[in-house]
């Protein structure tokens, strides 16, 4: 596979997973994740940084 497409599967997994939190928790209003690294197949998708907002109903 090429380095782009497995940086492409790699982003897409972090989506996925992110989208799996934000359904389980619904009091999450955001989550802003930068600078998110990219790696291959093995390394997959590491937040550097991360902020998440919680609804306060």
């Amino acid at each position: 596979m090429r380095e782009a497409d497995l940086k492409t599967a790699a982003a897409a997994r972090i989506l996925a997973q992110i989208s799996l939190l934000m359904s389980r928790f619904p009091r999450i209003f955001e989550i802003d994740l930068n600078p998110v690294s990219l790696g291959d197949d093995e390394e997959g998708a590491v937040a550097l940084d991360a902020r998440v907002l919680i609804d306060q109903v």
